[in-house]
């Protein structure tokens, strides 16, 4: 039994129900292939496509280099996605479709362990925990959708920074390369994903300046460093007036109070804001306690504020959807946190 339920043996399980879950996309595929009489041609699974054609220069490109990007004026960073270039060269870009699922996999065990340290779930409550939280990784909506390369690589530092900002905020002890990996996470994130980074500004913040002592702070910092000094020369040296940058939507603000208004209408006006917002009071009354309101609250407050205060911004309509799906990562952690606050309550009635 305590093999049973044991964290790893549970991961184990959760992984192999999302694993469960994809091997029947891709039989129910095949099966609806042979129905059709489809047999002219290779089946292979595609289960996301790149979000910007640009991308695949990056994968496919036999003679690209650091300085690729410079000379075809294309503002990605390659080395984000030279494990991706290595796999393709090596398998096949056929069979690319792989890689989405270890990049879901890793982001389901990022956010398990993360989750776990908040609660240490034992027994049949670790059980469910796990069971649970795989599920919600089958469930085809941002941020657990297939899609390449957002969310399928961000989520991996998104959920780190998330539930490391929440454990910082708990007051749970991290190891040092916890912290390390922290700040690298921060880096990353700031420039695959700046709209997710603004929408853990605030929790990033109050967590960095009031929850971490002097050591830690010199451990996230030089994590953070690491990659962003690099990544900050590319695109120094890189043109950001290119035709690739308008491509992609960069645009001046050239009002800034509206560009706050515009952004906290539309927040207030997503379905998905008021249905999760309705859900976090719920969850308060039952915890008596409104901490995760409070932060989801602050964060909608601060997330277009990085961006104002530019004066620039790229696809704003990201901004919105991102700062939603922070909300949902906090609502799932809500739902946990109303979970064990019950099991603890019925332990004490006994």
């Amino acid at each position: 039994m305590k093999l049973i339920f044991n964290k790893n043996f549970q991961l184990l399980l959760g992984i192999l129900v999302i694993c469960f879950y994809y091997y029947l996309i891709i039989f129910l595929k095949i099966f609806n292939d042979q129905i059709f009489l489809i047999t002219n041609y290779d089946n292979y699974l595609s289960l996301a496509t790149v979000s910007d054609v640009s991308y695949l220069n990056l994968l496919l490109r036999d003679d690209l280099s650091f300085f690729y990007s410079f000379r075809e004026n294309l503002n990605f960073f390659t080395l984000f996605y030279a494990f991706d270039r290595f796999f393709i060269q090596n398998l096949g870009i056929e069979k690319f479709w792989i890689l989405f699922i270890f990049y879901k996999l890793l982001a389901y065990v990022v956010l398990y362990y993360g989750l776990y340290k908040l609660f240490n779930f034992q027994n049949i409550n670790l059980f469910i925990f796990s069971i649970s939280l795989a599920l919600i990784f089958c469930i085809d909506i941002p941020p657990f959708n297939d899609r390449y390369p957002r969310p399928q690589i961000t989520n991996i530092f998104f959920f780190f920074i998330v539930t490391s900002s929440l454990n910082y905020l708990n007051q749970n002890k991290l190891s040092r390369f916890s912290h390390f990996i922290y700040g690298v996470s921060q880096s990353i994130i700031a420039f695959i994903s700046p709209w997710a980074s603004a929408s853990l500004f605030f929790i990033s913040s109050i967590s960095f300046f009031f929850k971490t002592d002097k050591i830690q702070k010199i451990l996230i910092l030089s994590g953070f460093f690491i990659f962003f000094i690099p990544t900050i020369f590319f695109y120094i040296v890189s043109p950001l007036d290119s035709f690739h940058s308008e491509y992609l939507g960069v645009k001046e603000i050239y009002n800034r109070f509206n560009f706050l208004i515009d952004f906290y209408l539309s927040v207030f006006s997503s379905k998905k804001f008021i249905i999760l917002i309705f859900l976090q009071i719920m969850a308060g009354i039952i915890i008596k306690n409104y901490m995760e309101l409070k932060l989801v609250l602050a964060s909608m407050i601060f997330t277009p504020l990085p961006f104002t205060l530019l004066g620039k911004t790229i696809q704003s309509y990201h901004l919105v959807n991102i700062f939603v799906e922070f909300q949902i990562v906090i609502g799932i952690y809500s739902f946990y946190k109303v979970f064990n606050y019950l099991i603890n309550k019925s332990k004490s009635n006994v």
